[in-house]
């Protein structure tokens, strides 16, 4: 059953039916309406649109960023998801023509702005200037996994080898105060053994780590050479642990919540947040509900005969002894189910919200194989959903239409070769049947973008906190038996 491209494809018509024309923030103009709500059991499959093809690794790949907390798009250039590309060079477009930047110098001796795909170039090459332009603020990472926090910063220095060992080099006002040109500071005693001779003068990133006072109370220091070359948040709330915790200790609680909208900092993003916050619900299994799931854990992994076996086991027995059993199984068969409701208050409702519900899909189950319990419903509470002016025809495409006989006809010669469709047409015809076996044999449909059935999502458990998270692997998320309709192309506004 595929409802989630049904109700998308209706608020694509609602949108074209009944929005109003409204100005924006990009020029571009929209029609829009207000107050609209999306829901999916995950019962019935991934909820990854059908009607056009959607980019899953793109999908995978920033809800991963922003579990990591990162705010910088030179992971996600990396890693091939360009999403975010627009935003960051906008910010940096803004910043040349204030002056604050120093653009491509030509002939005449007069700059121009670097375009985007130069600037994308540099961001994937140069990691000083990546650090500086590719960082997007205080967005979505930032608040979901350290509210509140500041900038760890690195400084950057040079390797230099003394009679007394390893140091870092570095200059900048105070070394100049103090009438030279570099000052250094030795590197911790047990990194010392580290570098050899040839690491003389090479470009490092460092900490300060603070030893104590002397007797004028300066600080002694020691440097600690670090491998990140993007500066960190540290000391802010980890919303995303918390919730873990809380779904652990206590699941029925109403407070399991993680918020983006940091009304605080909402000027220091590049974008404020269009989907600022998820609630997180559970319940309780029903006991019918664990007997299924056990049967389908044993189908899965033992096969069919077995889950029938144990389904002929169960047989006669009352539910409370049949609950002790599956409580006591190494099987850990999950006691509850888990829903998410995500609210957003800006919807790009053919570019953007098929991301979206994809994306929070994602989370749940995520969230659900860490917490030991079964995803159930995902539900989009959506604020302004709108169309842009120039994704309306794109919209209507993915709406659809009947085809006409003729239509058709021309999809039934594609499917069957035009020579067996003569052949066909040559058996049947003078003896006054048709080809409506043939329609149905071939699936033929009668309505361009007719949802296709959804896919299932298959991935390995893995952590979302802690120091792991952000080595987790983008291709351990598989989507098995996705089919769908081609791509639609519209274009971004930014």
């Amino acid at each position: 059953m595929n409802n989630i491209d049904k109700q998308y494809q209706t608020l694509l018509q609602d949108i074209l039916d009944n929005g109003v024309e409204k100005k924006d923030r990009t020029g571009t103009g929209t029609i829009s309406v207000f107050g609209r709500q999306i829901r999916h059991k995950m019962s019935e499959g991934f909820p990854l649109l059908t009607t056009k093809k959607m980019p899953w690794k793109s999908i995978v790949t920033e809800l991963l960023w922003f579990l990591q907390g990162n705010t910088n798009i030179k992971w996600l250039v990396d890693n091939g998801c360009n999403i975010w590309n627009g935003d960051a060079y906008k910010n940096f477009e803004n910043e040349f023509n204030k002056g604050n930047v120093a653009g491509i110098r030509l002939d005449d001796g007069t700059e121009r702005v670097a375009n985007i795909d130069e600037f994308i170039r540099r961001i994937k090459v140069d990691d000083e200037f990546a650090k500086e332009w590719g960082n997007l603020g205080k967005i979505y990472g930032f608040q979901w996994r350290n509210w509140g926090g500041w900038k760890d910063t690195k400084q950057t220095g040079f390797l230099h080898k003394t009679d007394n060992g390893w140091t870092v080099k570095w200059s900048d006002l105070h070394s100049f105060a103090n009438g030279t040109e570099w000052l250094t500071t030795p590197i911790q005693d047990s990194d010392q053994s580290l570098y050899s001779d040839e690491d003389e003068g090479k470009k490092v990133y460092y900490k300060n780590i603070t030893l104590g006072y002397n007797d004028s109370f300066c600080p002694v220091q020691v440097a600690k050479v670090i491998d990140d070359k993007f500066d960190k948040y540290v000391g802010g709330i980890d919303q995303i642990q918390n919730l873990i915790n809380d779904l652990k200790t206590n699941p029925d609680s109403r407070r399991l919540m993680v918020n983006a909208w940091n009304v605080g900092e909402l000027d220091q993003m590049v974008l404020p947040p269009c989907h600022y916050g998820f609630q997180i619900y559970t319940r309780e299994l029903s006991p019918k509900e664990r007997i299924e799931l056990a049967f389908k854990s044993i189908e899965s992994t033992d096969g069919n005969s077995a889950a029938l076996l144990w389904e002929l086991s169960c047989q006669g027995k009352k539910e409370t002894e049949i609950m002790k059993t599956l409580n006591n199984s190494p099987r850990n068969i999950p006691t509850r189910a888990i829903s998410l409701m995500w609210n957003q208050r800006s919807v790009d409702t053919f570019l953007g919200l098929p991301f979206n519900i994809a994306s929070y899909g994602l989370l749940l189950e995520i969230i659900a194989k860490e917490v030991n319990m079964v995803p159930d419903e995902l539900i989009g509470n959506l604020g302004d959903v709108h169309l842009y002016s120039n994704h309306t025809e794109q919209a209507k495409e993915q709406i659809g239409r009947k085809y006409t006989h003729e239509e058709r006809t021309e999809l039934l010669k594609q499917e069957m070769g035009e020579e067996n469709y003569n052949k066909a047409v040559d058996e049947l015809m003078p003896f006054g049947g048709g080809l409506s076996g043939e329609y149905e044999w071939y699936k033929i449909p009668h309505h361009s973008r007719k949802p296709f059935p959804l896919p299932r999502l298959k991935f390995s458990p893995c952590p979302i906190t802690g120091i792991d998270m952000e080595y987790q692997s983008i291709a351990q998320f598989q989507i098995e038996n996705y089919q769908s309709h081609p791509t639609i192309k519209a274009p971004l506004s930014n």
